[in-house]
């Protein structure tokens, strides 16, 4: 399946891990057209204000955290792939963000290798989780 021209929205705080993003994506996608959210507010607003192709966000950002937002989202755009891209790579913030409405999970170490396969399979209707966080529990030490 070819994917040209998507519209993508990407929220992260960092302003460095969007910019890095919108590069990896560009690269996977050139033809793609990228907006930008830089708190889980501005997300949920900028999400609800047209329809997107791919939503990719990070759990932990300011105003509101992307699994709340994701669970708003997902109340007006049902359809929309979303994707987590996150720092936490363990289990249990995977399941939150899925129960929450995410269609895939993705840790930022796991990014740079992945993100392409992770987003390819999530436009194609199917739910990305990659092997190394299906059982990986966080430590507690």
């Amino acid at each position: 399946m070819q994917y040209s021209g998507l519209n993508i929205l990407i929220a992260d705080d960092h302003a460095i891990v969007r910019n890095a993003l919108k590069m990896l994506l560009y690269h996977e996608f050139p033809s793609s057209e990228i907006w930008e959210a830089q708190d889980g507010k501005e997300l949920l607003e900028v999400a609800l204000a047209r329809v997107y192709d791919l939503i990719i966000s990070d759990i932990n950002m300011p105003k509101m955290d992307g699994v709340t937002a994701i669970g708003l989202i997902r109340k007006e755009r049902p359809k929309v792939p979303i994707l987590i891209l996150s720092m936490h790579e363990d289990s249990i913030h995977c399941c939150r963000a899925l129960k929450a409405g995410a269609t895939g999970y993705i840790g930022k170490s796991m990014a740079r290798l992945n993100l392409g396969h992770a987003i390819r399979k999530i436009l194609s209707g199917a739910i990305y989780v990659p092997q190394e966080l299906m059982f990986k529990t966080p430590s507690f030490s």
